[in-house]
């Protein structure tokens, strides 16, 4: 089974051979450790977003980190015209924001720079997304 995480549609790029979307935004992180996934290179998803009340739109990818950018990051790769909407299910929204590790909440205060590690069992909130070893 292909994990489902949340991804902003809004940061969809175009290049010559495929799109992606890039796997930064804080949906995207409580997804990731939620499922307890760590990307890693080729890895495959589906992504979603809400589209509206009626629908959701989700695109199947590969997993690529762009670290040789600016900002490095992970993305979701995928054939153009492989995004498809399909009836809104929300089953992702909403999801509790537990540690990766240990599996204990994780507190709000947790995305300030100076508290990013889970206060429970100290891993890094970005663990998930670290660059590939």
């Amino acid at each position: 089974m292909i994990p489902k995480i949340y991804a902003d549609f809004n940061g969809c790029c175009q290049g010559e051979t495929s799109e992606w979307l890039e796997l930064d935004s804080y949906g995207t992180l409580v997804d990731l450790h939620y499922h307890q996934i760590r990307l890693e290179e080729g890895m495959r998803l589906v992504a979603c977003d809400n589209s509206d009340e009626n629908e959701d739109m989700e695109v199947m990818g590969a997993c690529r980190y762009h670290g040789d950018v600016e900002r490095p990051h992970w993305c979701l790769h995928f054939e153009p015209g492989a995004l498809r909407y399909i009836p809104a299910t929300l089953d992702w929204l909403g999801r509790p924001f537990l540690c990766f590790r240990c599996r204990n909440p994780l507190p709000q205060s947790v995305r300030l720079p100076e508290n990013q590690v889970c206060p429970s069992c100290s891993l890094s909130i970005h663990y998930p997304w670290e660059p590939p070893t």
